[in-house]
């Protein structure tokens, strides 16, 4: 399988609150990178919902909007980051700069 990724991924365990037209769900990202996140929530999200993501990166929270490219019970869910806007990016690539360095906390 080709990697389509743009930006690299980050390891990070950070709580996160998924909302979109059919629920809510609480999880965990597993990594995080500048064009999305893979998380997993005790319930599937069907691929192709579109839902707000409410991720708690140290103190300040970062709200985005996310499409679920694919659900797997067992692996997580990869979502896209769309229609972001600069303040959302430069906020997510700052946490994810923290993050390699070592100097972001964990949820």
């Amino acid at each position: 399988m080709e990697n389509r990724r743009t930006s690299p991924r980050v390891p990070a365990s950070v709580e996160v609150t998924c909302r979109w037209s059919r629920g809510e769900e609480r999880g965990k990202t597993v990594n995080i990178s500048a064009g999305g996140v893979l998380l997993v929530v005790p319930k599937k999200i069907p691929a192709g919902t579109r839902i707000t993501l409410e991720i708690n990166p140290g103190t300040e929270g970062v709200e985005l909007r996310g499409l679920v490219r694919h659900a797997a019970e067992d692996l997580g869910h990869g979502i896209e980051f769309i229609e972001v806007l600069p303040s959302q990016r430069d906020a997510l690539l700052a946490y994810i700069a923290r993050l390699e360095t070592g100097n972001a906390a964990s949820a």
